[in-house]
């Protein structure tokens, strides 16, 4: 029902992704923190929130090149948020690792 309420669209998808990760459903995750990009009325906040979730999702997936997309969003827009700095310093070497 939250969701249905456009100024509260966005807390609520991403409160579901969060309920979909804690219940190892990542995929389901994805899909609710995307939606909740899409929302018109989202802020500055909740966007570097929702990269930073979808980074985190896409590393539980295995999907290293797509989280390290997601937290270098982040890094643009404050690299001190969450240690996300640490997390491309991690992903980094192992994306290169990989494309070898």
């Amino acid at each position: 029902l939250l969701a249905q309420d456009e100024s509260q669209e966005v807390f609520a998808l991403t409160t579901m992704g969060e309920c979909f990760e804690g219940k190892s459903s990542f995929t389901e995750a994805i899909i609710r923190y995307k939606r909740a990009l899409n929302c018109e009325q989202i802020t500055r906040e909740e966007t570097l929130l929702l990269y930073f979730l979808l980074g985190a999702a896409f590393e539980h997936l295995g999907d290293v090149s797509e989280a390290l997309y997601f937290y270098e969003k982040v890094v643009k827009r404050n690299p001190k948020f969450r240690d996300v700095d640490l997390k491309v310093a991690e992903l980094r070497p192992r994306l290169i690792k990989r494309a070898r």
